[in-house]
Order: C-alpha cells, then sequence, then structure tokens
C-alpha cells in the first residue's frame, strides 16, 4: 500500500470512531510498519491539522467536536477507488464514446497523477470486448443530456424495420445499455405510449425547453422490463427450457430474466422458466445453444425454434451435389477437375 493509500485509510478509520483504537490495532489494519504508521500520523496532524489525541496506553483517535468538521483536502481517493474511478472511464468512454468527456477530463487526469506509472499504463491494462456493438450514435451526448436535465426532445427516428423516418416528440425516461447497445426508454407523445428507441437510429435529435412527462418507475418496468429482451409489453408466455448437463455448467450462472426460476434435473441437467412478450430474441438465444437445449413449452415456441432449425439444415442438404450451373449441370468447384483437365488436353 502506497503512504497516500496509507494516509487516507488511516484518516478513515480514525473519522469513524469516538474512542481511542491501540496503536498496534491500528498498524495491522492499515498493514504497515511501526515507522509507517508513525510517519502517516504525524502527517495528519502536522501537514493536514487533523484533530488528533494520542493516548499513552490506549491509542489515538480524533477529538469529536473537531472531526465533524475535518476534512482531508483535495481528491482523496484510495488506491483502489482511483484504480476503480479509471475502470469506469473507461468503460463509458468506450460504451458512450463523447459522453462526459469533457466534464470527466481534470478528474481522470488528476487520478492518473495520483497513480503515477499505474495509472498512465492503465488503459493498456484492461481489455473490453464486444460483438456486433452499435455505435451510440450522434445523437447520444443530447440524449443523455435531456434525460438528466428532464427537458422534452425532438427527434427524427428511422425504424429499422420499414427503414422510413418519423418526427416524434418524446418524453425520456431513462438511457439503457443492452448487449453493447444504447437504448432510449421514453413516453412518445405521438403514440401516447411507452417505446424504446435504439439510439443509433435516432437521424436528429434536439433538446426542447418543455419539461418531460414523468412516468413511474413501477410502470416503466412493469411496460419495458417485465418481459424477456429489449421489447416491451406485459410477458404473454412463460418459455420451459431444458439445457443439457454439459451446458447447464454455463447458463445455471447467467442471467436471462429476473423473474426466471432455474432448478437442477436428476441427471444434471437445467431447467429453466421466463417470462416473455415476443419471442423474436428468445428465438436467437435459444438457438445459439444448438443441441445442448430443448424448449418443453409453449408449443408455439417450440414449433418455432423447430422451423428455424429445419430451416438452417435446409441450406446445407444436398450440398456434396454443388450449386447447379445455368445449363442445368453441377459445378463441383472453382477449378476444373482432374479428369476434365485430361479431357480437354486429348480433345475429347
Amino acid at each position: 500500500m502506497s503512504s497516500l493509500a496509507h494516509l487516507i485509510a488511516c484518516h478513515r478509520i480514525l473519522v469513524g470512531r469516538r474512542t481511542p483504537i491501540p496503536f498496534e490495532t491500528l498498524r495491522e489494519r492499515l498493514g504497515c510498519s511501526t515507522a509507517t504508521l508513525k510517519r502517516v500520523l504525524d502527517q495528519l496532524q502536522d501537514d493536514f491539522g487533523a484533530p488528533l489525541i494520542r493516548v499513552r496506553g490506549r491509542g489515538v483517535f480524533y477529538e469529536r467536536d473537531a472531526s465533524l468538521a475535518f476534512e482531508l483536502p483535495g481528491f482523496w481517493l484510495s488506491a483502489a477507488e482511483l484504480t476503480a474511478l479509471l475502470a469506469l472511464e473507461t468503460l463509458l468512454a468506450d460504451t458512450a464514446p463523447g459522453l462526459m468527456t469533457e466534464q470527466l477530463a481534470p478528474i481522470r487526469e488528476r487520478a492518473r497523477q495520483l497513480l503515477g506509472s499505474a495509472g498512465t499504463d492503465w488503459a493498456g491494462r484492461l481489455r473490453l470486448l464486444t460483438v456486433a456493438r452499435r455505435d451510440a450514435g450522434a445523437a447520444f451526448t443530447t440524449v443523455a443530456s435531456a434525460v438528466m436535465r428532464r427537458r422534452q426532445l425532438a427527434v427524427r427516428y428511422r425504424a429499422r424495420s420499414t427503414d422510413a423516418d418519423t418526427a416524434r416528440t418524446l418524453s425520456p425516461q431513462r438511457l439503457s445499455h443492452y448487449r453493447d447497445r444504447w437504448y432510449l426508454d421514453a413516453w412518445c407523445h405521438r403514440r401516447e405510449a411507452l417505446r424504446s428507441f435504439a439510439l443509433e437510429r435516432l437521424i436528429e435529435a434536439r433538446e426542447l425547453a418543455e419539461p418531460a412527462l414523468e412516468i413511474d418507475a413501477a410502470v416503466l418496468d412493469a411496460t419495458l422490463a417485465g418481459s424477456y429482451g429489449i421489447f416491451s409489453g406485459a410477458p404473454t408466455a412463460t418459455a420451459e427450457l431444458v439445457f443439457s448437463a454439459d451446458a447447464a455448467r454455463w447458463v445455471a450462472d447467467e442471467q436471462w430474466h429476473p423473474a426466471q426460476q432455474g432448478r437442477w434435473l436428476p441427471d444434471g441437467r437445467w431447467h429453466l422458466t421466463l417470462p416473455y412478450h415476443r419471442d423474436e430474441e428468445l428465438l436467437m438465444d435459444v438457438l445459439r445453444h444448438g443441441a445442448d437445449v430443448e424448449v418443453r413449452a409453449p408449443e408455439a415456441l417450440r414449433q418455432a425454434v423447430r422451423a428455424r432449425l429445419v430451416a438452417a439444415l435446409s441450406r446445407y442438404d444436398g450440398e456434396s451435389s454443388g450449386p447447379k450451373r445455368e445449363d442445368g449441370g453441377v459445378q463441383t468447384s472453382g477449378m476444373p477437375s482432374k479428369a476434365h483437365a485430361r479431357r480437354r488436353k486429348s480433345g475429347r
């Protein structure tokens, strides 16, 4: 532990006490030598004016009334807290480029200075892996500001399903980060309903002066977070999935939905139930487990998975015959066969 960390940790121990703490106990809690503890106590008292009282044979503590007004000056966080702060800032910069970059810059630089070489090297020590991530979009900062300031938004939204643009007025409620993508949960004044909007599909966004309509958090959760995945709507069905013993060792530790229920079967398989409304996203998650999962219920979901598997298999059926040529023959590869080459050479 660095001397800075010792100083902060010692202050936090003492500020929370009203009776002397034995010198040896304090040394053990700080994990330092006797000489280091004496140096830390002297620095607290002499350099920072801490209301430190030393009682021979009993230990040290802060004078009660004075300790209420005493604080260490400056930006005081432990080494672990500074590291966590840099990790959070790095994660934020990776998932939402531009968000609070200017506001966090002084804190980031100060944290790196306090950590020394460890802070400078931090970016290279944190590896963030994403899969099929979509950019947060140019409107991210505007949307984030409106969410925090509780202001309405005028947006132009391009729906992915139709690729058509619509102008909407939204009362933003909260930002959601889901599967490496950002969504805005908002009250749509045009539809007069709660909706989730993918931020990368916002072509334009402008913050308005009008205050946003406030929706109770319980209503938001019931409407937008009650069923499986990002799709809104109250749950209308319950999926019943059984995973093989091999897959169960991983799936049992996963949370697919806050209201899920799982149990081990006698043969080591994992039985999982969860609510859902629309099955598009659930289908994708089930299919990625292939033969290691079986949909037991409902029958509609079971048949939907079966249809997807049959359609996928049909892509590979008969592939040995190769693609058909325009003349009706079969082309086995992009290169002519050896037999065909011999026939051409002999003139046959």
